[in-house]
């Protein structure tokens, strides 16, 4: 970046990184590295991520692939034989069906999005995660501009919809509860007291109230808070609220929430029709920064409405006073307070922008009383 910048008109002793879920998680990795990062970089954008999420360990996912290659056949101990025969197993080969391969993602992560991604290694590109580098104090500091959409995960449940297995009004207990049972409770009897008792909290804190809506409810459910997923605006409050109490890194946080973003045709293909409202879901708000984005092979998203249009002007200029200056600004906005917990984050909303508390908003007391070891 900073070799090439300047050729674009740009200041290398002032560079700003921006990514968004994948991306967002690669400058989480760079915040906890701070002994490879530091000088890369001086100000960061951090949207949909939240860098406390748990990761494995290098040996943790070896030990994935070598139970993912056992599956299919591939048991030679010579890495480049391995890897050919990997190469030669079609993925929609039958043995992959047999072996159970295509669910290699719901069974290897227990139903976070990612099979594959980031891993912790004392050797590695990655040398401790979030949690660690806090604890160790070991985090790049630089200002940040961190938050996500409010909606984020009906995005997905739009995938599930799209599926020979949608949510119902019958299978939404079953359906919500899923994402509530964390790893080591995977085989746990459902009716034992831990589990028992979560799942009737959550289900009376969240009753399915229109029958009609059971995909959407659990999308901004699990959008609030979920243990398995980094995608959730807890998870985001908890991280900058950690950031700025252990670091004192200048946090500045938002959360976009314009109900009628783009989604189908855009960041979800259109058909099948998931026939389901999504609102302000999982990378909707890329559109606004960058004009007619779209998550298929071409940059084809139609315009914006009319209605939505403003705040992708402001949004667009509040991250270019934030590149330049360190603090985000824009024309119509109110004053962007510090960051300093839930009651502090912009709500980016058509005509409605303003601070407001987005830890009661998505009940984060609630969940913190449920998962107090990700939480506090």
């Amino acid at each position: 970046m900073q070799r090439n910048i300047a050729a674009f008109g740009g200041d290398p002793a002032n560079v700003t990184v921006a990514g968004e879920s994948a991306g967002a998680g690669s400058i989480c990795m760079h915040l906890a590295a701070p002994e490879l990062s530091r000088g890369l970089f001086h100000k960061a954008v951090v949207m949909s991520a939240g860098c406390l999420a748990p990761l494995p360990t290098v040996q943790e996912y070896s030990a994935l692939g070598t139970t993912i290659a056992t599956r299919v056949g591939c048991t030679q101990k010579e890495p480049a034989l391995l890897l050919a025969c990997l190469r030669s197993k079609p993925l929609v080969d039958p043995v992959y069906r047999e072996k159970g391969l295509l669910q290699a993602g719901a069974w290897a992560t227990q139903g976070r999005t990612l099979t594959f991604g980031p891993s912790i290694g004392p050797s590695g590109a990655n040398p401790r995660s979030m949690v660690k580098a806090l604890a160790q104090g070991k985090v790049l500091n630089v200002p940040l501009l961190m938050g996500g959409a409010r909606d984020e995960l009906r995005l997905y449940m739009g995938y599930e919809q799209q599926s020979p297995d949608p949510i119902t009004a019958a299978n939404y207990a079953d359906r919500l509860f899923a994402h509530y049972r964390t790893d080591a409770e995977q085989n746990l009897n459902p009716d034992s007291p831990p589990l028992k008792g979560r799942r009737e909290r959550i289900l009376a804190r969240y009753p399915l109230r229109d029958t009609n809506r059971a995909p959407e409810t659990i999308g901004s459910v699990i959008s609030h808070y979920n243990p398995k997923v980094g995608i959730s605006n807890c998870l985001y409050l908890h991280t900058a609220t950690q950031m700025g109490k252990r670091i004192g890194m200048p946090i500045y946080g938002f959360e976009f929430a314009d109900p009628n973003a783009l989604v189908l045709g855009v960041g979800i293909t259109a058909t099948p029709d998931p026939r389901m409202e999504f609102g302000a879901v999982h990378s909707s708000a890329l559109n606004y920064l960058f004009p007619h984005l779209s998550n298929t092979s071409r940059i084809d998203g139609p315009d914006l409405l009319p209605e939505s249009q403003p705040l992708a002007d402001q949004m667009q200029q509040m991250v270019a006073t934030f590149a330049a200056k360190g603090v985000p600004s824009a024309a119509g906005l109110p004053a962007w307070p510090i960051f300093k917990g839930g009651t502090h984050v912009m709500r980016l909303m058509p005509g409605q922008s303003a601070a407001y508390d987005a830890s009661a908003y998505h009940s984060c007391s609630f969940w913190r009383d449920l998962f107090p070891e990700q939480l506090s």
